[in-house]
């Protein structure tokens, strides 16, 4: 007797494989900010970075302060992130924008693996160029 695959097995299927997915996304918006303040290299600038570190898709945000403690407003800033255990990138460029008040939003940060990773934030103002670096661990 030859068997075929009703709508009835096909829909149980998808259902099966949707809930065996479920709880697998990128949690990052459930897990608890931390916060970390960072000096960036020469002195210039201080950082604070908040985010959700998980693989996957993240966004940080970032507080700017210029060397006095004054909002740092209306500067440049570009970012990467790099997993020094492994040696790479994670093949997307994050997108940094500004909101006022020496606020910064960096979204698409992509963590493509667990570990130990780099997110260098670059910044070019009146102060001059400088390079801040946050490590996170990302599970």
């Amino acid at each position: 007797m030859e068997h075929s695959i009703g709508r009835l097995d096909v829909l149980v299927g998808l259902l099966v494989c949707a809930l065996g997915q479920a709880g697998c996304g990128n949690d990052a918006e459930a897990r608890e900010p931390s916060e970390v303040t960072v000096t960036s290299k020469a002195a210039l600038y201080e950082g604070t970075f908040t985010a959700s570190p998980a693989v996957g898709h993240n966004e940080v945000r970032l507080q700017l302060a210029n060397a006095d403690g004054s909002p740092l407003e209306g500067a440049l800033v570009a970012s990467d992130v790099w997993c020094p255990e492994h040696g790479h990138g994670s093949g997307d460029m994050p997108m940094c924008s500004e909101h006022g008040h020496g606020a910064y939003l960096v979204n698409n940060v992509v963590f493509t693996m667990p570990g130990t990773w780099d997110m260098h934030v670059y910044v070019s103002a009146e102060a001059g160029y400088d390079e801040l670096v946050v490590s996170y661990d990302v599970e």
